[in-house]
């Protein structure tokens, strides 16, 4: 098993690492770095066909994104929920804080 993985067996301990020190993750605190980040892993899963089941980031984050959708993007505005937490804090810093508090609720949730 290769040391990212003992590490970051799942979505959530990677993003409970990245909260608790982001900079050494994004270089600085920021929603477009995270989402940037995420993306990459989600590509690299997609391009070394790694089964769905393995991803870490690609099958995991659908559910969220699909929550986020029906409870903070009513009107339907073209976001992720990266862009829509930028859109709605005002800066890239702020969505940053905005989409961990979005998540901590989602894992609230049953």
């Amino acid at each position: 098993m290769n040391v990212f993985r003992e590490r970051y067996p799942d979505l959530h301990a990677l993003l409970v690492a990245i909260r608790r020190r982001p900079g050494m993750f994004l270089g600085q605190q920021t929603i477009a770095g995270l989402s940037l980040h995420l993306g990459g892993i989600a590509f690299a899963e997609i391009y070394h066909e790694i089964a769905p089941e393995r991803q870490i980031v690609g099958v995991q984050l659908n559910d969220f994104e699909r929550w986020v959708e029906a409870t903070y993007n009513p009107r339907k505005l073209s976001h992720n929920s990266m862009s829509l937490a930028e859109y709605l804090a005002g800066s890239s810093s702020a969505g940053f804080d905005l989409w961990f508090l979005w998540y901590d609720e989602y894992r609230s949730h049953p």
